[in-house]
């Protein structure tokens, strides 16, 4: 939490206890799954991830309607 604070971050984070990694099958971290607005996956990325990447997903998600 000190962390997130630190760096203003405001999306929303999960901690596991290990049963949600689990039930999505999680083998790699980092492990990082972005949601749209419906609540569907709609990106899903093992390992490391460009900013460059994230930005343009994000960016694509958010002018949707």
């Amino acid at each position: 939490e000190a962390y997130l604070a630190e760096r203003s971050l405001s999306f929303t984070q999960v901690y596991d206890d290990g049963r949600l990694a689990q039930a999505f099958g999680v083998e790699q971290i980092p492990y990082l799954v972005i949601v749209d607005k419906r609540g569907e996956i709609r990106y899903l990325h093992l390992g490391q991830v460009s900013e460059r990447t994230l930005v343009g997903e994000i960016d694509g998600l958010l002018l949707e309607e």
